[in-house]
């Protein structure tokens, strides 16, 4: 069972992509940390797998649900 699924995943905010064809799964079980410089996306990140932000292309699904 995978607890994250993103699929081709892009997010452009203001005419400029934030996030670029990011596929990334996570399976129970593992453990991963995020790090990055400040601006990089993190933030942006967590609020596409929590549904605070929509992605603008791409499939995410938590929990095995779209």
């Amino acid at each position: 069972m995978s607890i994250l699924d993103m699929k081709d995943v892009f997010f452009v905010r203001n005419g400029r992509a934030i996030v670029r064809n990011l596929s990334w799964t996570i399976r129970a079980g593992e453990h991963w940390a995020l790090l990055g410089a400040n601006g990089s996306g993190k933030t942006t990140l967590l609020k596409l797998i929590t549904a605070y932000e929509w992605a603008t292309k791409g499939r995410i699904s938590v929990l095995d649900k779209v």
